[in-house]
C-alpha cells in the first residue's frame, strides 16, 4: 500500500520545489486510497447511524428521566392539594367568633368541641396558640379541657411556623417534629386568626406522615420505584415503601445538595438502603422547603439504553471489515494498468521522447485515454515553457512602470524571491540576505500582525477552500523603520497533493500609505460628524433620488422605534408609513418648495413609533445637493424629536390662559368689593375694603397651597379667623368644633367671605367687641348630606333686634351662600348674641383627614393697629418692590409708623447697590418676584449681615425661606399687618 519515491532530478521542475525533494519518501499507494475511500463511504453512514442511535438512546434516557420528574410533579400537586385542604379547614375554623379577642371560656369550649370533631374526621387534632414572645398554648383538642397547656411545639425558633404566621399573616407548614401530647412524629399546618387586619392567634392542625404515605401508595409506582417526601430540614416525612422504617431519618446528603436552588430536576446517588438509584424531584408550593422525589433503581435506568448501544457497535465492526476486504480486492485489480501508465509517463519528461503505445489496450477507459494523450503532452509542455519566458519579461516591465512588487515564497524551505520593486517597498538591499517569513512578520505592526498571520495560516492549510490572501496592514521598513501602509494580494499556486498544504505562494505588494491616510481622515471626520449630530439628539438621512435608496443614521431608527438594520438602509415608502396622514401634505409641500427653489427644507410633523405606537413631534431640515460625478441629485438633512418642546409650549399657553382667566376673575371680585363697600367715612371704607380684599387673598393663598383642589373646613376657619383667635378673660375667644371635612374649590371663596363678614361684624358690634365675648363655630354633615354651620355669639353687648337696614355684609353673606353655593343662610338676632346658620349642598363636601399643620401667626384685624411698644421710631427699613404703586404705598405706611425708609428698590441690583452705599438697615421688606427675577440673592446678602427679612409676596410657597424669614406677609397687605410684623421682628431683635 505504501511505495518509496525517488528524489526529483535537476531540470524536472523549472520553478518549483517539492516538499521532501533530495531524499526518498514513503507515499500511500492506490490500495491505501481505496481503503480510505471505503472508509470515507462507510464512516459517514456509520456516523449518521451512530448519531441516530445515540439520539434514540438519549430519547430513552430523556423519557425515563422525564417520567420520573413528571411523576414527582404530579405527586407534588397532589400533596399541595392535601395541604391546601388543611389550610382551607383551618381558615374556616379561624373565622369562628369563639376565637375573637375577649371570648370567654364557654365560647372556647364550644369551639374546642367543634374543632375536635372536624380534626377527628381527618385523623388529626387542632391546637390554638397565642402571640409571642411565649406563644402560649390556648387550646389542644387532645388534652382534657381542664388540663394546663404548655407553650407550644418543640421546634427550633428560626423554623417555627407559629412565629412565621404572626410575622407574615399567612399560613405556614412546619417541619417534622414529635408532638408533646401525642408522642407522634407529625408536621403542623398553621393559619392566622385575623381580626381587624391583625393576627391575634395561630390555629394549627397536625399533618400525619402516615396519611401522606397512604397518599403516595395510591399512585401505582413500578415495583423497583418508590416515592419519598422530605421537609425543609431534609428529614424523611413519608415514603411509599418502608414508611415506618425511614420516617424521621435524614435524607442522603447528595439529595439535599442537589436540589438547592431548584424547583425540580433529576439526580443520581445511593438510597438509604444502600443501592444506587436515579430520581426525579419537585418542590411543594404549599410548603416551602418541602420536596418529593420518585426514585428508580439505577440498573433499570441503565438497561433502557445499553442494549441499543451494543447492537450499534457490533454492526459497525462488521461493516468496516467488509469494506476493507472489498478495497483490498479492487486495489489489486487497478494496480496493474497504473504501473504501466507510470512507465509511459516517465518518458514524457524527457525532451524529444515519444511515449510508447501499449500493444494491449487498457482495461479501464480512463487509463486508455490517458495513455493516448501522453504523446501530445511533451509538445504542449515545450510550447508552454517558451510562452512562460516571454510572459516573465513582460511582467518585469509592468512592475517597474506600476511600482508593483512581486514575490514568490517557497513554503517548504521558508525562502522568498522578491522583485526589485518588492525589495524597494520594504527597504531591502538587493545584495543582502532575504528575511524569512518570521522576520517579515516581525516588521508588521503588532496590532495588524495576528490577523495577517491567521489569513496566511488559513491559506497555507487550505481551510474551507481558502487559497488567497488579501490584507491591508502597517509595515515598518527594514532600513529606516518608517511606518507604511501596504496591501498584499497572494495566492497559493502549488499544494502537496497528499496533505493539501501549500508548497508555493505567489503574490504582489502595493504601497497605499497616502490612500489609507486619506481614508482614515475621512472616516474620522465622518465619525466626528456622527457624534456631533447624535450628541445633540439629531439623526441624519441621505436619499438618492434616482435609485430611491434611503440611508438613515442609527438615531433616526431609534426615534422611529425600529431596530437599525445593517447599513441603515430603508425606503421612502417605509418612512412614510410612520408619518401622520394629516402631515403628509405638509412634507410634500416643503419638499417641492426646497426642490424647485433650491432653498432650505424645513418641516414640523408627527410620526408614530413602531415599537410602542406613541405619537411624537419631529422637525427636519434638509437640502437638495448635486454632487460631481453622481448619477443624480441627493436629498440630505437632519431631524430631531421636538415633542418635549411642543408639550412645553402647549402647557405654557394653557398656563398663561389660566393665569389670565383667574387674574381677571380676582380683579372682578375686588372691583365688586370696592363698589359695594360704599361708606361715608373714608377710614371705615378703607378698613372694609382692606379687610375684604385680605380675606380674598387668604382664600387664594389657601387654595394655592392645596394646588386649587379645595381645602379642609377647619383650615379655612383657622385661616380666616386667625386675627381674632387667642385667649381673653381666661378662655378662648373663638371655638371651632366639627369633624374633618373637605370643601370643593368652588366653595372655599364664598365660605371664606361669609366667615370674614361674620367675624368683622362680631368685632365691631358683637361678642368680639368685648374681652369676655366668645364665638362658637360648629359644623356637621347631616344624614341628607348637607353641610350645616352654626355661628353663635355670646358675652357681647345686648342686641335690641334685627338691624333697620341691610348692609353690604348681610347682602354678601346671602349672595355668597344662596347665589354661589345654592345654600341657605339664616340670621337670628337673639338678645344674647347673633346666631347664623348656613347650609350648603353635600356635593361640595367630602370626608378628609384632619390637617395637623400649625396655624399661621395671628394677623391683626383689618384696620387694627398693634401696640406702639416697642416704638418703631427711627427704625431703618429697606423696601424692595418692583410695582411702583405698591412700593409708594408701603413707603407711606412705614413713614406713618415713624420708620426711616431705604429705597424703594425695584431690582436686585438696585437693592444690593443701596446696601453698598447706605448704612446697614434694621429690617428689610422684600417682594419675592421682581419682574420675573427672584429677590433671594438680596435676602442671602441681608442674612449674612444679620438683617431680618420680612417677605411680602403673592407666592404661597417660598421653599426654605419660609422657615428662615422673620415673617411672611401675603399680598395684598394692610398697614396693620405691616406694623404687626415689624413690631414682632423688632421686639425679637431687642429681646
Amino acid at each position: 500500500m505504501w511505495q518509496m519515491t525517488q528524489p526529483d532530478r535537476p531540470g524536472e521542475h523549472k520553478a518549483g520545489i517539492q516538499a521532501g525533494a533530495g531524499r526518498e519518501r514513503w507515499l500511500p499507494g492506490l490500495r491505501a486510497y481505496l481503503i480510505a475511500f471505503a472508509m470515507a463511504l462507510l464512516l459517514p453512514a456509520l456516523g449518521i447511524g451512530g448519531a441516530v442511535a445515540w439520539q434514540a438512546i438519549q430519547a430513552y434516557r430523556g423519557a425515563f428521566e422525564g417520567r420520573l420528574q413528571d411523576t414527582a410533579r404530579a405527586l407534588a400537586l397532589a400533596l399541595d392539594r392535601e395541604i391546601g385542604a388543611y389550610e382551607a379547614t383551618l381558615a374556616g375554623l379561624a373565622a369562628a367568633p369563639e376565637l375573637d379577642e375577649g371570648a370567654g371560656e364557654a365560647a372556647l369550649a364550644r369551639f374546642r368541641a367543634r374543632a375536635h370533631a372536624i380534626a377527628a374526621a381527618m385523623d388529626s387534632w387542632v391546637v390554638v396558640q397565642g402571640p409571642g414572645p411565649d406563644y402560649a398554648m390556648l387550646l389542644h383538642t387532645l388534652a382534657p379541657a381542664a388540663q394546663p397547656l404548655g407553650s407550644g411545639l418543640r421546634l427550633p425558633e428560626p423554623d417555627a411556623p407559629v412565629p412565621r404566621v404572626f410575622r407574615t399573616g399567612r399560613p405556614a407548614v412546619g417541619s417534622l417534629a414529635r408532638g408533646l401530647r401525642s408522642g407522634r412524629q407529625v408536621a403542623f399546618v398553621f393559619a392566622p386568626v385575623t381580626r381587624q387586619g391583625r393576627v391575634i392567634r395561630a390555629i394549627g392542625m397536625a399533618l400525619d406522615p402516615a396519611r401522606i404515605a397512604r397518599l403516595l401508595e395510591r399512585h401505582n409506582l413500578p415495583p423497583t420505584a418508590f416515592a419519598v417526601v422530605t421537609d425543609q430540614h431534609d428529614m424523611v416525612v413519608a415514603r411509599s415503601r418502608n414508611h415506618a422504617r425511614y420516617v424521621g431519618r435524614a435524607a442522603p446528603g447528595w439529595y439535599a445538595a442537589g436540589k438547592v436552588g431548584r424547583t425540580s430536576g433529576f439526580l443520581t446517588g445511593q438510597a438509604l438502603e444502600g443501592q444506587p438509584v436515579v430520581l426525579g424531584f419537585a418542590t411543594l408550593a404549599a410548603a416551602p422547603g418541602w420536596s418529593i422525589a420518585v426514585s428508580e433503581a439505577a440498573a433499570a435506568y441503565e438497561a433502557s439504553w445499553r442494549r441499543p448501544m451494543q447492537a450499534l457497535a457490533v454492526g459497525a465492526a462488521l461493516a468496516l471489515l467488509l469494506g476493507l476486504a472489498l478495497a483490498l480486492w479492487l486495489g489489486g485489480r487497478l494496480l496493474r494498468p497504473v504501473r504501466a501508465l507510470t512507465a509511459d509517463a516517465a518518458t514524457v519528461t524527457r525532451p524529444g521522447a515519444t511515449p510508447p503505445l501499449r500493444a494491449v489496450p487498457m482495461a479501464v477507459a480512463e487509463f486508455e485515454t490517458l495513455r493516448r494523450h501522453l504523446g501530445a503532452a511533451d509538445a504542449t509542455l515545450r510550447l508552454q515553457a517558451a510562452e512562460a519566458r516571454a510572459g516573465e519579461a513582460r511582467l518585469r516591465t509592468a512592475q517597474a512602470v506600476g511600482q508593483l512588487g512581486v514575490f514568490e515564497y517557497d513554503v517548504a524551505r521558508d525562502r522568498f524571491w522578491r522583485s526589485e520593486e518588492q525589495q524597494r517597498l520594504h527597504g531591502l538591499d538587493a545584495g543582502a540576505p532575504q528575511p524569512d517569513l518570521a522576520g517579515y512578520l516581525a516588521q508588521v505592526h503588532p496590532q495588524d500582525r495576528p490577523g495577517f498571520a491567521r489569513k496566511i495560516e488559513a491559506a497555507f492549510l487550505g481551510r474551507e477552500g481558502v487559497s488567497t490572501v488579501h490584507h491591508v496592514f502597517r509595515f515598518h521598513r527594514f532600513d529606516t523603520g518608517a511606518e507604511r501602509w501596504l496591501a498584499v494580494d497572494a495566492e497559493v499556486t502549488e499544494r502537496d497533493r497528499a496533505t493539501g498544504r501549500a508548497l508555493r505562494v505567489n503574490g504582489t505588494t502595493r504601497d497605499i500609505t497616502e490612500h489609507q491616510r486619506a481614508v482614515l481622515a475621512l472616516a474620522a471626520s465622518e465619525e466626528r460628524l456622527r457624534l456631533a449630530i447624535e450628541g445633540t439628539g439629531m439623526g441624519s438621512w441621505d436619499l438618492d433620488i434616482a435609485s430611491g435608496r434611503l440611508i438613515f443614521s442609527r438615531h433616526v431608527f431609534l426615534m422611529l422605534g425600529r431596530t437599525p438594520p445593517p447599513g441603515g438602509e430603508t425606503t421612502l415608502e417605509a418612512w412614510r408609513t410612520h408619518v401622520h396622514p394629516e402631515d403628509l401634505p405638509v412634507l410634500r409641500g416643503a419638499w417641492r418648495q426646497a426642490e424647485q427653489e433650491g432653498s432650505l427644507y424645513h418641516a414640523t410633523y408627527r410620526i408614530r413609533r413602531a415599537n410602542d405606537g406613541m405619537e411624537r413631534w419631529m422637525e427636519s431640515y434638509g437640502r437638495f445637493i448635486h454632487a460631481a460625478g453622481a448619477t443624480g441629485p441627493r436629498f440630505v438633512g437632519v431631524m430631531f424629536d421636538v415633542t418635549a418642546r411642543r408639550q412645553t409650549e402647549e402647557r405654557q399657553g394653557l398656563l398663561m390662559r389660566e393665569v389670565d382667566h383667574r387674574a381677571k376673575n380676582v380683579l372682578a371680585v375686588v372691583l365688586s368689593v370696592v363698589r359695594l363697600s360704599r361708606n361715608d367715612d373714608p377710614r371705615a371704607f378703607a378698613e372694609a375694603v382692606e379687610g375684604r380684599v385680605a380675606a380674598l387673598a387668604r382664600t387664594h393663598e389657601l387654595l394655592a397651597r392645596e394646588k386649587w383642589s379645595g381645602a379642609t373646613l377647619r383650615a379655612l376657619a383657622e385661616e380666616e379667623l386667625a386675627a381674632y383667635r387667642g385667649a381673653a378673660a381666661g378662655r378662648e375667644r373663638i371655638l371651632l368644633d366639627g369633624p374633618p371635612l373637605r370643601l370643593e374649590a368652588s366653595a372655599v371663596q364664598p365660605l371664606s367671605m361669609a366667615l370674614h363678614e361674620l367675624a368683622t361684624n362680631a368685632a365691631r358690634h358683637g361678642s368680639l367687641s368685648r374681652p369676655e365675648g366668645q364665638v362658637v363655630l360648629r359644623w356637621r354633615q347631616h344624614e341628607d348630606g348637607r353641610l350645616r354651620l352654626c355661628w353663635s355669639e355670646r358675652g357681647g353687648p345686648a342686641i335690641p333686634g334685627p338691624p333697620t337696614r341691610q348692609g353690604f355684609g348681610s347682602r354678601l353673606l346671602r349672595t355668597a351662600i344662596t347665589g354661589q353655593l345654592d345654600g341657605t343662610a339664616e340670621l337670628d338676632w337673639d338678645e344674647g348674641g347673633l346666631r347664623c346658620t348656613i347650609a350648603v349642598p353635600g356635593t361640595l363636601v367630602s370626608l378628609a383627614a384632619e390637617e395637623q399643620a400649625a396655624s399661621p401667626d395671628a394677623a391683626p384685624a383689618p384696620g387694627e393697629m398693634p401696640p406702639a411698644a416697642p416704638a418703631l421710631q427711627g427704625v431703618r427699613v429697606l423696601v424692595v418692590e418692583d410695582e411702583a404703586l405698591i412700593a409708594e404705598d408701603t413707603a407711606q405706611i412705614l413713614a406713618a409708623l415713624g420708620c426711616t425708609v431705604l429705597g424703594p428698590a425695584a431690582t436686585p441690583e438696585a437693592a444690593l447697590g443701596l446696601l453698598g452705599r447706605e448704612a446697614r438697615p434694621d429690617v428689610a421688606l422684600l417682594d419675592v418676584n421682581l419682574a420675573g427675577r427672584s429677590s433671594f440673592s438680596v435676602a442671602e446678602k441681608l442674612a449674612s449681615q444679620g438683617v431680618p427679612v420680612v417677605f411680602m409676596s403673592g407666592y404661597s410657597d417660598l421653599g426654605d425661606w419660609r422657615g428662615k424669614a422673620a415673617a411672611v406677609l401675603c399680598k395684598p397687605v394692610t398697614p396693620a399687618e405691616i406694623a404687626s410684623a415689624l413690631h414682632r421682628t423688632v421686639g425679637r431683635m431687642l429681646a
